[in-house]
């Protein structure tokens, strides 16, 4: 919150004391009428103070130099009548009067700010205190009696001056803003997004360059052209690589559809002797997904697939696609031999970052499921809104 609106919210919050505490002298002259059995005496006091309750309404409703030159106006002659009328009233309660008498000079200071400095809400305060003084001064003046002020007036004024001293000396001091916080705040949001870049550059790397790396440690040196054909597509991905909204690094080129990358990754898996079969093609649609969450489900599922190649020795995958108007779904099941997800080292980042990391950055998530009888993963991505898709 700025300091307008800390001085501005102080302000209402005080403006909304005046009527109260005028409320509150009623009370408690309705109380002294019944004990006094003064209660037509009462009903002239109180006729007196309700135009200093009006102005005080007025004021907290509609703050403005109008209202509140009135509010003091009323305050100086009305209140001045009351200050008369309540001497003689309270009078049988010798000490305990000073409460009723300066009741209405008590809503004078319960002014506020006019405008949002903390200056202007302690000039006001300062000329409610003396215009309400001249008012105790004249009646008791007026009803023949010894004037006298109670230090209650110059208290509440003293701490509500304080109050705004604060919020304007604090504030001039930071310079007008906040900047330890916003700058924190700043810096962890660069942390963060530098974070995510670099976890998604390192799953790229995990999908390409050490990806064929590894097919070439397992193919005993030898090339075939479709490996060569395979290195130079990667090389030619990474080289094209950039980096996307969500954080991830796409590495799909921008033409085409999911549906014909995804085919391709199914085509890829043949090629290399395996065994699988696509369902639901029909879930998928040119514009079923926003291009960075469609690049990153097919960056997932591509490494899905490159580890149930690598390490699963899975006779046959199937891939499922579904879901719903609200996601899109993948579901990759194997029957190979599975693992035990939970003796996975930290440092390994195909699963980590090229499956979970990667999607969990786009606005989906991945589940996975791994027995002796296979492997099991859900991949799920969130659909483009209808009307949504650019």
């Amino acid at each position: 919150m700025t300091a307008a609106g800390l001085v501005r919210g102080l302000s209402a919050a005080m403006r909304w004391i005046g009527p109260v505490s005028v409320l509150l002298v009623a009370a408690v002259i309705g109380e002294t009428a019944v004990v006094l059995d003064r209660v037509d005496d009462a009903v002239i006091v109180l006729l007196a103070l309700l135009p200093v309750l009006g102005t005080s309404v007025a004021l907290a409703v509609r703050p403005s130099l109008a209202t509140m030159v009135v509010h003091l106006a009323v305050g100086l002659t009305i209140g001045s009548a009351y200050v008369a009328l309540a001497v003689s009233f309270s009078a049988p309660l010798g000490q305990r009067a000073g409460y009723l008498v300066e009741g209405a000079a008590v809503a004078l200071i319960f002014v506020g700010a006019l405008s949002p400095r903390g200056v202007s809400g302690i000039g006001w305060i300062l000329a409610g205190l003396g215009t309400g003084t001249l008012a105790i001064a004249f009646g008791s003046l007026i009803a023949g009696s010894a004037v006298r002020f109670s230090p209650d007036r110059v208290i509440d004024a003293l701490i509500m001056i304080f109050a705004f001293a604060v919020v304007d000396i604090g504030w001039r001091r930071t310079g007008g803003r906040l900047p330890a916080f916003r700058d924190i705040a700043r810096e962890t949001r660069r942390a963060d997004e530098r974070r995510r870049r670099e976890r998604s550059a390192a799953a790229v790397v995990h999908d390409t360059v050490l990806s064929d790396l590894a097919a070439i440690a397992h193919s005993d040196a030898v090339i075939d052209e479709g490996m060569r054909a395979r290195i130079r597509a990667d090389l030619q991905r990474l080289d094209d690589a950039n980096a996307t909204s969500t954080g991830t690094v796409s590495i799909v080129p921008r033409e085409g559809s999911f549906g014909r990358a995804l085919l391709e990754l199914v085509e890829d898996y043949r090629w290399r002797g395996g065994r699988i079969d696509l369902v639901g093609t029909e879930h998928v649609h040119d514009d079923a997904l926003a291009p960075p969450v469609a690049e990153a489900l097919h960056a997932a599922l591509a490494a899905t697939l490159d580890n149930v190649r690598r390490h699963a020795s899975a006779g046959h995958v199937e891939v499922t696609l579904g879901g719903d108007a609200d996601r899109l779904t993948v579901l990759v099941v194997d029957d190979g031999h599975g693992f035990d997800i939970n003796t996975i080292p930290t440092d390994r980042l195909g699963l980590r970052e090229s499956i979970i990391g990667r999607m969990e950055r786009a606005g989906g998530s991945a589940r996975l499921w791994s027995s002796e009888g296979g492997t099991t993963v859900l991949l799920s991505a969130p659909r483009v809104p209808l009307g949504g898709a650019e």
